[in-house]
């Protein structure tokens, strides 16, 4: 996690971010990314960094997003990388796998969301945590909770010293 923490630090820092969380609520582990964004919104107030709560519509935000002008985007999401629940891989999307690309499936491509938002794949990271459970019905498993939780603090963090 501190790999992550001074990854993430140096890559937001001055600029403008945009926090993109992704996830369905009624799937368990697969509401992670819009969890932790709701999380965020509650946390974090600044004039530098937009967190939307897409839920499963990320390209409900093309606007949005094409207005604020970000420099990075970040996503969050649940990523089926065929790690165990709660792991994560964070990576510039332009450098992740085919396999870990085809875990990012939402209603439409990615690839098409980005290009709605006027966004470039080199600007754009993913924070992916693996599911466990993603049934209609159940809860977040504890595993991906508590990773949740950790995410929350070290994003608040950052956007406390470099905001």
């Amino acid at each position: 996690m501190r790999e992550f923490r001074e990854v993430l630090s140096r890559i937001i820092k001055d600029r403008k971010v945009v926090i993109i969380g992704l996830g369905h609520p009624l799937r368990g582990d697969d509401f992670i990314g819009s969890y932790i964004a709701k999380k965020l919104q509650q946390l974090i107030k600044s004039s530098n960094i937009l967190i939307i709560n897409a839920e499963t519509v990320p390209e409900l935000y093309t606007d949005v997003v094409r207005e604020f002008k970000p420099d990075i985007l970040l996503i969050i999401d649940a990523v089926d990388f065929g790690g165990k629940p709660g792991e994560m891989i964070f990576s510039r999307l332009c450098d992740l796998e085919m396999v870990e690309r085809n875990g990012l499936s939402h209603a439409l491509p990615l690839h098409l969301v980005l290009r709605l938002m006027n966004i470039e794949e080199d600007q754009v990271y993913i924070l992916g945590i693996q599911p466990g459970n993603i049934t209609v019905g159940n809860s977040m498993s504890q595993e991906v909770l508590k990773r949740a939780e950790v995410i929350v603090k070290i994003i608040r963090d950052i956007t406390r010293n470099n905001f």
